[in-house]
């Protein structure tokens, strides 16, 4: 699904691609985004300098192999993230975007109200 029309009580509340309704609705970014970042290897303690960037709310290593990243901001703050790695040497080989999740974007919305 990339783009959604959301309704509730006969209203429009919101409709676009589901990434621009997740950034429209969080502007200050109170709920935190991720990135997923995967590295050409993964020395001992290679999460250490993105956990002491202030934007950065938790890191982790997922299933998949990549180091999925949760912080509060924007490019900006996903640039940070990638000089920071370049910085501590760490060798960088991909970084996406993690999606934002439909029903998520639903609930925050409809802040949970239903008929």
């Amino acid at each position: 699904v990339s783009a959604v029309c959301i309704l509730e009580k006969g209203r429009v509340l919101a409709s676009g691609p589901v990434d621009r309704i997740g950034q429209q609705l969080r502007p200050e970014q109170k709920v935190a985004r991720a990135v997923k970042v995967r590295l050409l290897s993964y020395p001992e303690g290679c999460d250490a300098p993105f956990r002491e960037l202030p934007e950065v709310a938790h890191v982790e290593r997922g299933p998949d192999g990549f180091l999925r990243i949760a912080y509060h901001g924007g490019d900006e703050t996903v640039a940070a993230i990638v000089a920071r790695a370049v910085g501590a040497g760490l060798k960088v080989v991909r970084v996406e975007p993690e999606r934002d999740d439909l029903e998520q974007i639903f609930l925050e919305v409809t802040r949970g109200e239903l008929q």
